[in-house]
């Protein structure tokens, strides 16, 4: 500018000569344009850098008149800079000779100052006049040919602040014009539009599985916008942006992962042009979403961000350390606000790791496990012996691990193990002796683990074990004394294990051990002195282990309806069989009261027993030991007295069908059977079910012939129901001596036919009609007119 002032300066003399020269000629020969001459504004360039935005208006202004009289065209009063229609700058404050000033002053009132602009109360940037010449045509003139033309550079140089997308800007001031021979005034507002890059609006994020989608709406301030550049996403955090992701100008959205989103924090979409590469975020061109509270629902989860929170007090006030812990979701933060710890996921968590809180003596309060939580790992809260108040367990808990709460001998009041539990693990509540109210297990639960609740001392009222329950492992129960009232096994168990509900003597009702169990372990209700009445043990037990219900001084009788391994363990003790009753050959010892019943016709059958019976010869029945066979007779012995036990016998009813007890008192069990050789056969008896596969067997008041059933359909055995004795084996004239009568043809033993035989007639030798066979010979003369001899000794 120095340089144009001393050009200028030393040519000025030949310059106001040659000017007035030509205005002498003018205004000789009264020269008047056709047409006004307004004044033009015209960008000439416009530059964009990672620093700001250059750009350069071209001012042009017609003067051709008598210098130092009128004015053809000017500028009169102020001419404003506007930026978006909002004045900025004066232009009069940079140059005063661009409106009111004579033309000897264009140049000498030059000044290359810059002045400050501001915008909204902003600097930002500057403006100055450059580069003034005199003597210059305009292209957006009719007549291009004139030379009366003098044109001037504005310069606006502007910082980040000013957005690099579009504005107006507006040269505006009041221009008076005697270029045509009249004067004309009016206002000129010379428009002219910086293009500037696109910009983001309307941008959004939506969480959607383990992924945040960020979109958003591009927008130009014309058609002429630039879109050489990038999309960029940032998220604020403090004074930091921290870049998430970036893609193509074509592309309007990105998705990044859940653990990177918060609504709790800004996040902004910048549109980075080519020319500005290496900025961080570019004035402008940005947008943005977040920085609002999470709306959090009763489940802990925010529903904008779809964040999980875990929550916790610390004594100390201090966190715990969850490094390298997996809650099923990532960790987004973890923070003490407000005295409260909070650890924020990305997603809700699915579980409580494996110790992840073990052993923090300092955890205080209540404990509350978030809704979506599935599993409880294995000690994950084991030794937190600081807690001071309830525990509560969600719907959503499928698991609660091995040593879950171990030894949290804080906790109080109720434990309600929710209805989404299936297994309680091995020690999950060992010692947690604060509980001081009811425990609540609902229907849900499959399996109660080893200790799962041992020395749980404070548990009150009545416990209820739910039908869902299948396995209650060792010592589940044990010493929590405080339960009352009766107890009651699910029918869905079937084995008790040892010391199970040991030493729970507050018990006060009966205890109720359903069909389905077949094992008592040791010790498994020894200590349990609370419970009353007689206790009834189900036909299907197949053992019962040592000292089961030592101590039990309260129950009066323990009834047995099976015969199972350790029943010598016990005392106090009666047994009623039956033919579903559970026989083990391992059963030893001596029982108070013992009976077998069974439904009997009044033909024949079979019984064997595992006690002695003492028969007094008053009984609606009679035993008989098969003495011998023949060809032609069957000789029974009748039984008298004691019976041992073991002993296989046939049994003939006495009267009409009816139900028959076979008992005896401080019987001695002996489960061996003296099966009883028979002409190379044997009288053998089972205390179970058994498959005969040859020999004969009684059934339907006839001796069949197992080979022969064996022959009709599929059957390959015949069975043989518990507490009866059939005929094993073959021999050589077993045929000839047990014919058998099937459809008319021969199909049983003649004897027993005989015996069984509804019209046959009994006589004794010297031709007396008997009413039924007695001791000695019996000639019994059959419908069909034959005659057999039947000696029963």
């Amino acid at each position: 500018m120095h340089n144009i002032k001393q050009h200028y300066r030393k040519h000025f003399g030949r310059a106001v000569v040659y000017t007035l020269l030509a205005l002498f000629l003018f205004m000789a020969a009264g020269k008047v344009y056709a047409e006004e001459r307004n004044p033009v504004v015209k960008i000439d360039k416009t530059s964009y850098t990672s620093s700001g935005t250059e750009v350069t208006l071209r001012l042009w202004m017609f003067n051709d008149s008598n210098p130092f009289t009128n004015y053809s065209a000017r500028f009169t009063g102020e001419v404003n800079l506007y930026i978006d229609d909002q004045v900025v700058i004066k232009l009069n404050t940079i140059w005063s000779s661009i409106a009111g000033a004579k033309r000897e002053t264009i140049f000498t009132a030059f000044t290359d100052k810059p002045v400050d602009i501001n915008l909204d109360g902003t600097n930002v940037g500057t403006a100055q006049f450059q580069d003034l010449k005199y003597g210059q045509t305009c292209p957006y003139n009719s007549n291009t040919t004139e030379i009366s033309w003098y044109t001037v550079d504005l310069k606006l140089s502007f910082n980040k602040s000013f957005s690099y997308y579009g504005h107006k800007i507006t040269v505006k001031g009041k221009w008076q014009d005697k270029s045509s021979g009249s004067l004309v005034e009016k206002d000129v507002a010379l428009d002219n539009d910086i293009n500037g890059f696109v910009r983001p609006i309307n941008m959004s994020a939506q969480p959607s599985g383990d992924k945040t989608m960020f979109t958003w709406e591009k927008q130009g301030y014309n058609s002429s916008a630039s879109t050489d550049g990038k999309w960029i996403v940032y998220k604020r955090e403090g004074d930091n942006n921290v870049k998430l992701g970036e893609v193509a100008a074509n592309e309007q959205s990105l998705s990044v992962e859940n653990v990177l989103f918060s609504c709790s924090n800004d996040y902004i979409v910048a549109f980075l042009p080519d020319a500005c590469k290496g900025a961080e975020t570019v004035c402008g061109l940005t947008t943005s979403i977040g920085g609002k509270a999470h709306q959090i629902n009763a489940d802990d989860i925010c529903q904008i961000c779809g964040h999980s929170f875990f929550r916790y007090h610390t004594s100390d006030g201090n966190k715990v350390d969850i490094s390298g812990k997996d809650f099923g979701a990532k960790v987004v933060s973890h923070k003490v606000i407000d005295s409260e710890c909070v650890i924020e996921f990305d997603a809700p968590i699915t579980r409580i790791p494996k110790q992840a809180f073990n052993n923090c003596k300092n955890l205080t309060g209540n404990l509350v496990i978030p809704n979506s939580v599935t599993e409880i790992g294995d000690q994950a809260f084991a030794g937190c012996t600081g807690f001071t108040g309830d525990l509560t367990i969600p719907n959503s808990v499928t698991n609660i691990g091995i040593s879950a709460f171990y030894n949290c001998t804080g906790f109080t009041g109720n434990l309600t193990i929710p209805n989404s539990v299936t297994t309680i693990g091995d020690l999950a509540f060992y010692e947690c002796t604060g509980f001081s109210g009811d425990l609540t297990i609902l229907n849900s639960v499959k399996t109660i683990g080893n200790s799962a609740f041992y020395n749980c001392t404070g548990f009150k009222g009545k416990l209820t074990i739910p039908n869902s329950v299948t396995t209650i492992e060792a010592k589940a129960f044990a010493n929590c004394y405080g339960f009352t009232g009766n107890l009651v096994i699910p029918e869905s168990v079937t084995t008790i294990r040892a010391s199970v509900f040991a030493g729970c003597n507050g018990f006060t009702g009966k205890l109720t051990i359903p069909n389905s169990v077949t094992t008592i372990g040791n010790l498994a209700f020894s200590g349990c002195k609370g419970f009353t009445g007689d206790l009834l043990l189900p036909k299907s037990l197949e053992a019962v282990g040592i000292r089961s219900f030592n101590k039990c001084y309260n129950i009066q009788t323990i009834n047995f309806q099976s015969l199972p391994k350790g029943i010598d363990n016990l005392n106090k003790k009666t047994v009623s069989l039956s033919d579903d009753s559970y026989i083990s050959d391992m059963a030893r010892g001596t029982v108070n009261e013992i009976s077998y019943t069974r439904t009997m016709t009044s033909n024949w059958g079979t019984l064997v027993l595992p006690y002695p019976l003492t028969l007094t010869g008053n009984e609606p029945y009679r035993l008989y030991s098969i003495d011998n066979m023949t060809g032609e007779e069957l000789v029974l012995k009748q039984l008298e007295g004691v019976v041992a036990a073991g002993t296989p016998c046939v049994v003939k009813r006495n009267g009409s069908e009816a139900e028959l007890t076979f008992g005896n008192n401080n019987a001695k069990l002996n489960m061996a059977i003296n099966d009883q050789p028979m002409d190379g056969m044997k009288f053998c008896g089972t205390y179970c079910t058994k498959d005969v596969t040859n020999g004969y067997i009684i059934a339907k008041d006839c001796f069949w012939n197992v080979e022969k059933l064996k022959g009709v359909g599929s059957v390959t055995a015949v069975k043989v129901r518990p507490f009866r004795a059939w005929l094993d084996g073959t021999s050589a004239n077993a045929p000839a001596q047990l014919s058998m009568r099937i459809d008319g043809s021969a199909t049983g033993i003649d004897a027993i036919d005989t015996l069984n035989d509804a019209e046959a007639e009994y006589y004794d030798l010297s031709g007396k009609r008997l009413d039924e066979p007695q001791r000695g010979v019996n000639i019994v003369r059959m419908k069909s007119g034959k005659t057999k001899k039947i000696i029963i000794k």
